[in-house]
């Protein structure tokens, strides 16, 4: 083969190596283009799932505390006259609801939702729209350890737990009773005590 063949041949090669060096970069620019429309793409769907759960948590959030407002409102005025009848007791020397408490020299604050008084006792009621065991814990906990530095004027007087819902988890109602606290349900605008007869002689009543 002649020199010219060669230089030919070669030319030959190196053309197609740069053809082929041309369609590698193209597709690679295109790749890079389509995996930018992709991320784009992601980065529109991630800001609109993020507004979607937001809008949604805020829904939840305003649903959860209507809920929370619609029980309080069936309990609030039928207790006092719950307690009274089913205790046989006197008209309620005062009652009242979210009363907020706070200890500046102790760090200490907290809330009760309803509290109902009688003559020789007082009612400390705690209203979920839906109950459960963490709920349970932690209202226990409130009254063994808060209460009685939050609320100093009960000291003196007999202090009976309650916790009212519309609903009530039956496997509940032992974990409330050994915690010696009346479980009250909510049915339309009726109210009755779960565990009546299993805790009422806790408080002598």
């Amino acid at each position: 083969m002649s020199v010219t063949q060669r230089v030919s041949q070669l030319e030959s090669i190196m053309a197609q190596l740069a053809y082929a060096q041309m369609k590698t970069e193209m597709v690679v620019q295109n790749l890079a283009n389509e995996m930018k429309e992709f991320k784009d793409e992601m980065k529109d769907f991630k800001n609109s799932v993020n507004e979607f759960n937001s809008n949604m948590n805020k829904k939840w959030g305003e649903l959860a505390n209507r809920m929370g407002t619609i029980v309080a409102d069936l309990i609030y005025p039928n207790l006092p006259h719950l307690l009274q009848k089913t205790f046989s007791l006197e008209e309620p020397r005062n009652v009242a609801t979210n009363i907020k408490r706070k200890l500046k020299e102790k760090n200490l604050q907290g809330e009760v939702d309803m509290i109902v008084e009688f003559e020789q006792m007082v009612f400390i009621n705690e209203t979920k729209s839906s109950l459960n065991a963490e709920y349970i814990d932690k209202f226990r906990w409130f009254m063994d350890e808060k209460f009685h530095l939050l609320f100093p004027e009960f000291n003196n007087k007999k202090v009976v737990p309650v916790m009212s819902s519309l609903n009530i988890d039956e496997k509940l109602i032992p974990k409330l009773t050994e915690y010696k606290i009346f479980a009250v349900h909510v049915f339309g605008d009726i109210l009755t005590i779960k565990n009546l007869d299993e805790v009422r002689g806790e408080y002598g009543l």
